[in-house]
């Protein structure tokens, strides 16, 4: 199903005018360009990088609250601190690393 902001005629786009359509209406895209334009546009990808941006937002204050514990007691000392995350969310670099990739390939 298309995107409720495309299929609403708010959006640029609608059902009606298709972007890879030129004024003579002829194809201008290539059919791969069309395919990721169509998979891109739809609700179900917007509700997933929305679940991925709240999932961020998760590890963001995971990292956070983890580093928080190291306050006031090490402060200018960091690297004596029994929490640092690297050792206690060995993990959070792996997945930051990974929601990158994803951010990066959806813009």
């Amino acid at each position: 199903p298309e995107s409720s902001r495309y299929a609403s005629g708010q959006g640029k786009f609608t059902r009606h005018r298709h972007p890879w359509i030129d004024e003579n209406g002829s194809v201008s895209w290539s059919p791969g360009r069309i395919i990721t334009w169509k998979i891109l546009h739809t609700q179900v990808f917007e509700t997933c990088m929305a679940l991925l941006i709240a999932f961020n937002v998760t590890v963001v204050v995971i990292e956070t609250d983890t580093n928080a514990r190291c306050y006031p007691a090490f402060q200018g000392r960091m690297e004596d601190c029994p929490y640092d995350r690297s050792v206690v969310l060995p993990w959070a670099e792996a997945v930051n690393v990974i929601l990158l990739v994803f951010y990066s390939i959806e813009a």
